[in-house]
Parts: C-alpha cells; structure tokens; sequence
C-alpha cells in the first residue's frame, strides 16, 4: 500500500496525540484507536485515505491534502467510503 501509513505514525507525527512510539503503542494496547469501526491494535496497520482512523471519541478523516500528502482532519460523518458502484458517469459527462 503506496498511500498508507502505520497506525502509530498516525497517532505520534500527523495527529500528534502521543509523543513518543512507546506512547503510541501504549494508546494502541488499551483498544482507544479504531479503523473504518474495527479496534486496531497491531502498530503497523494501515491506514489509507478515505479510511475514518477514531480515538477515543474524536473522528479523523484520512484524506490527500493539495500537496499530496497524507493529512487527517477532524469529520462528522459517521461511514466511511468503501467502493464506487458502476463506473460511468451521468449522461452527456465529457471526461478530459
């Protein structure tokens, strides 16, 4: 997975929650962090765009910021995206 990071980079360097990586797995081992509804205790889980990475009660929303990179902000909504259905677009669409 090219677009991904660890659960633990997550939580230390983008979310800053946990300053060290001992801090991190500690958040990680009291099943505090969730992935898209399921607990993630394995550091080294992925975490993709489009997933919604929740700690505690606070929901993060992994997107591609304009520079490409990773970034995750805070969202309300409560499904995560999980697949396109069909693959073409409304009539008289013109794609570039």
């Amino acid at each position: 997975k090219d677009n991904s990071v660890p659960t633990v980079i997550a939580v230390r360097d983008i979310l800053k929650i946990a300053g060290t990586k001992r801090e991190a797995r500690k958040i990680l081992n009291e099943k505090k962090v969730s992935v898209n509804g399921k607990i993630v205790r394995d550091k080294n889980f992925s975490v993709c765009p489009f997933d919604i990475l929740q700690i505690g009660n606070e929901k993060y929303d992994v997107r591609f910021s304009e520079r490409g990179k990773l970034e995750l902000k805070k969202c309300e909504r409560e499904h995560f995206i999980c697949r396109v259905e069909g693959k073409h677009g409304p009539a008289g669409l013109v794609s570039p």
